[in-house]
């Protein structure tokens, strides 16, 4: 063969045979692992005794214990107070009464229920739709001493669900559900309503959180879980209104709840739109406007309207983009609780202008007019409404609940 030939070569693997002394070590293993096999199976009496032998041997079940949500000296349940809403009359920490007098020595125990007020809570950073707001009532009481009361003889079965109305004793949603207040000697008053909740729930907790109970609270109707903001914003103390969508001049066909505005013009199907929206919860006193520039300069919608919120037993206060004495003529005229408010404190959400409209608010208040400020829950505002409430002791002008000077 040539040199230059290209052979590719494949050697073989070196194997060694084991030594002797190792057969002779794996045949005493082996040996070994019988005998002992053997021997086991010949000493179970279990096996000896079962003539019918299943490959299997029968265990008695391992006790288990207790699932985590009973208490191990009674066996009762433990109440999941963040599953739901806990029903009105029902006190969820009853089963604090069966727990042991005694601690692990003997020693006599306490038991003391939880205190009536608490810190608030910090505002949510996660606008979470869901879940639902939740609440806790201890012995029909919030912690913070609000009241979530609902009272069915206020209420009547609607065709899309219950409607206010007046009960035959006289009670009313405006004189039950409002937040009665006194003000006091030498102080002229003063009233916020702070208004476009349930929409954002980050901003609505913060609203409700950092607010004195003194602010009045409006929930727009189309609003995911009304009812449990309405009971969150009552038990803090705050009275409620229910904000109805009406026409404006330039009303954005996109926003939510668009499909049930009111309209001039149309009022059997305005009827309608109560229907629904005066339903969607209970709690609420009376009612705002949202938009409703158009709507309310046509005496002729507003007529019907006005009776209907009267019949119902509610309140109505504007939020004053619109003022025209024929909306307190028509109040009077059906027996209507209602006020015009003075105006708009956020018309833009900026800080400096929202501070100039909080002291022209004051400078009312001032006159003893009682003025009604209308803003929306902006950052901004809830700033600057904080800081604005607490220059009232010096002027000599009190904080109160919009209901306290309604005609």
């Amino acid at each position: 063969m040539g040199s230059n030939s290209h052979i590719s070569v494949t050697r073989r693997q070196r194997f060694t045979l084991p030594k002797k002394r190792w057969h002779v070590l794996g045949a005493i293993l082996v040996l070994a692992f019988f005998t002992g096999a053997i021997a086991r199976v010949a000493l179970s009496p279990a096996i000896h005794d079962d003539p019918n032998i299943s490959g299997e041997l029968p265990l008695s079940a391992i006790p288990q214990p207790l699932p985590s949500t009973h208490l191990n000296a009674d066996n009762d349940a433990l109440p999941d107070l963040l599953a739901g809403d806990v029903l009105q009359g029902e006190n969820p920490t009853i089963i604090a009464e069966v727990q042991p007098k005694t601690d692990a020595l003997g020693n006599p125990v306490t038991v003391t229920s939880p205190s009536s007020q608490s810190d608030k809570k910090s505002a949510e950073s996660t606008p979470a739709a869901p879940p639902k707001p939740k609440m806790i009532l201890i012995d029909g009481k919030t912690l913070n001493g609000g009241s979530t009361n609902l009272y069915t003889e206020l209420v009547k079965n609607g065709p899309l669900g219950p409607l206010p109305v007046r009960a035959q004793n006289g009670k009313t949603a405006y004189n039950t559900y409002r937040k009665a207040t006194e003000l006091q000697s030498g102080k002229q008053a003063v009233s916020l309503i702070i208004g476009g909740l349930g929409i954002n729930r980050p901003l609505t907790q913060q609203a409700i959180d950092i607010l004195p109970a003194e602010v009045t609270l409006s929930f727009a109707a189309q609003s995911e879980g009304l009812q449990d903001w309405i009971n969150i914003a009552r038990a803090d103390g705050h009275e409620v209104l229910l904000e109805i969508p009406m026409e404006s001049a330039d009303i954005n066909a996109s926003e939510a709840g668009v499909s049930r505005t009111l309209k001039a013009g149309q009022d059997p199907v305005n009827h309608q739109h109560l229907d629904w929206l005066l339903s969607r919860a209970q709690g609420y006193y009376g009612v705002t406007n949202y938009n409703g520039d158009k709507f309310l300069l046509r005496a002729d919608a507003t007529v019907s309207i006005f009776d209907r919120f009267a019949k119902s037993g509610l309140a109505f206060i504007t939020d004053g983009a619109v003022k025209t004495p024929t909306l307190d003529s028509i109040a009077r005229s059906v027996g209507l609780p209602f006020k015009q408010g003075f105006g708009l404190i956020d018309p833009e959400p900026q800080t400096a202008l929202i501070d100039i409209e909080l002291s022209r608010l004051a400078a009312e208040a001032s006159q003893g007019n009682a003025p009604i400020g209308v803003g929306f829950a902006y950052p901004e505002t809830l700033q600057s409404v904080n800081s604005w409430i607490a220059t009232l002791p010096a002027q000599s002008l009190q904080l109160v609940p919009a209901s306290t000077r309604l005609q």
